[in-house]
């Protein structure tokens, strides 16, 4: 089987992103302060760019290759995978 483009970096966002969930509120975090990083205007646009589908169109999942303003300036990259069926 031959891996899409990109997989090996969507493979390692996604063990970040779960490594990254700590649960918990901001006031529990260990290190005071650090609430302020993750702080920003919900008023504020997105600015959501999609690429399109970067796998296969016969895998079951999609992969998307979006990005979006990063509040801080410039652009966030991002995959975002849409699991099949309709969903809630």
């Amino acid at each position: 089987m031959a891996w899409p483009r990109g997989a090996a970096t969507l493979a390692a966002a996604i063990a970040l992103a779960g490594a990254a969930c700590g649960g918990g509120d901001a006031a529990e975090s260990p290190r005071p302060g650090t609430a302020a990083l993750f702080a920003y205007d919900r008023s504020a646009p997105l600015g959501l760019r999609d690429r399109g589908i970067i796998n296969r169109a016969d895998y079951p999942i999609k992969v998307r290759d979006v990005s979006f303003v990063s509040p801080r300036g410039g652009r966030v990259p991002a995959y975002l995978i849409v699991p099949p069926g309709e969903g809630p």
